[in-house]
């Protein structure tokens, strides 16, 4: 997830995921949006629990939640439980295709048309899209 623009940057469903497949997932991610700068100062994060030497070969920081303090990502938090109500708890799924086309259905319309109170009721592309100068020369440097 952007920060900024609440955008939901990949969506992919696993029973499980291993720090190496996480790791070209998000390989896939800096190829289509480059590589997100972090720091106190910008407002696009990556939160992850990779290995460090990740992070280092990469260029990306790695921000590290306390256990039991999930309010230390909450937008992620917020973005996943809008996941589960909007799109998982609605359908029942026969197979890991369904699950995986379903939410693909649901990204679209999440960053296309759902309005965001904190972006001023305009969706994530539509936020990014009026302040595509602004907000790219801060995020995607």
């Amino acid at each position: 997830m952007d920060e900024c623009s609440r955008k939901a940057l990949w969506t992919e469903p696993h029973e499980n995921i291993s720090a190496s497949k996480l790791t070209k997932i998000l390989d896939k991610v800096v190829a289509w949006r480059g590589i997100l700068v972090t720091s106190d100062a910008t407002m696009a994060r990556i939160y992850l629990q990779l290995p460090q030497a990740m992070g280092k070969d990469n260029g990306v920081e790695i921000c590290y939640i306390q256990l039991g303090k999930p309010s230390q990502n909450g937008l992620v938090e917020r973005l996943n439980k809008t996941l589960r109500l909007e799109c998982i708890d609605l359908h029942s799924f026969n197979s890991m295709e369904e699950l995986h086309d379903s939410i693909q259905e649901w990204s679209v319309t999440y960053n296309n048309m759902r309005p965001h109170e904190n972006l001023g009721y305009l969706s994530p592309n539509k936020f990014e899209e009026l302040n595509k100068k602004l907000y790219f020369c801060m995020v995607a440097s």
